[in-house]
This record gives structure tokens, sequence and C-alpha cells, in this order.
């Protein structure tokens, strides 16, 4: 997996699920910008109520012996990917809230 791709990751001892962006990955473990899935829909609300304080991603060190299986947060027939659901959420692209695309070109 490329650095920058949205994923979930799954991690033992103790069980979590965590999802965000990976910043970087080798042996050692992996580096995730991110939040327990569990917080994500109150997550994304508060982006799109547009609230400075609360909840926000954190930039995690995990390392891989606690790392599962990692899974790219990707849409599938009938079940809306994370990425989507914050889009129906906020109605702006994860991606372009986290600074991960370009901004259209002027002109």
């Amino acid at each position: 997996m490329n650095p920058d791709t949205l994923i979930i990751a799954y991690l033992h001892s103790p069980k979590e699920r965590i999802w965000g962006v990976l910043r970087s990955q080798d042996v050692s473990g992996l580096w995730l910008e991110g939040i327990d899935l569990h917080s994500f829909d109150d997550w994304a609300r508060q982006v799109a109520r547009k609230e400075e304080t609360g909840m926000g991603l954190s930039l995690v060190f995990y390392p891989m012996l606690r790392v599962e299986k990692l899974m790219v947060d990707r849409s599938m027939p009938g079940q809306p990917c994370l990425a989507d659901s914050f889009h129906s959420i906020v109605g702006l692209r994860v991606e372009a809230y986290l600074g991960l695309e370009e901004p259209p070109a002027a002109g």
C-alpha cells in the first residue's frame, strides 16, 4: 500500500479498528493518521457542523505485532466505503478535507 491511502486497520491486543490515512509503513509497523471506527460518524458530523473543538484524527504508530490486517477503504456494490459516507454527511470529499488531492486548477 502506498502512503496517503485511506485504509481500515484491524488491530489486536487490544482489539481495535482504525480508519484513516496510511502515512508510512515498514517492517516495524505503520503510521496511521486516523480515528477509531466507532467514532467515525460522530467525527464526520462534527466536521459537517464546522466545530473546531472535539474529536479529530490522531497520528499514531502501530507496531506490526498488533496489525491483524489492513483493508483499503473502497466501495463495494451496495456498500459505500467510509470515504463515501463522509462525503454524504459533510458534502465534501474526505481526500479534499485531509489535503490528499490537489485543488482544481483555476481558469
